[in-house]
């Protein structure tokens, strides 16, 4: 796993403050790590670049549909695709809907135990 030290986050991201790096990975859930024998804070090049591109992602993932990128994608550039996974496995957290009203619990349930014949 290749290393990122916020130095060169701070080059990529146009920021002249360390802070603002730190904030940006808080925002944009990207762990921040500082190895026992250095005392530079590092991120994973591949998480950064995942949050980084995020919006890249979410299109590509909308144009070649998400089955075709499970699978590989062959028209994609290369590199896509390990981060494309990044943002899968970070996306899909499991978070569900939740109804809050009465009405709305009453009709997902009924939308739920409605049984589908062919």
């Amino acid at each position: 796993m290749e290393r990122l030290y916020i130095a060169d986050m701070m080059q990529y991201l146009q920021y002249k403050d360390t802070r603002s790096c730190i904030k940006w990975c808080l925002k944009n859930d990207v762990k921040i790590f500082f190895a026992a024998n250095e005392k530079k804070p590092f991120v994973l090049k591949i998480e950064f670049e995942a949050a980084a591109n995020k919006e890249v992602f979410k299109y590509l993932r909308d144009k070649y549909g998400i089955n075709k990128l499970e699978n590989g994608c062959n028209s994609c550039p290369i590199g896509i695709q390990e981060n494309m996974d990044a943002v899968a496995v970070k996306n899909n957290n499991g978070n569900r809907y939740k109804p809050s009203g009465h009405h709305e619990k009453n009709f997902l349930t009924s939308l739920l135990n409605e049984t589908h014949e062919l």
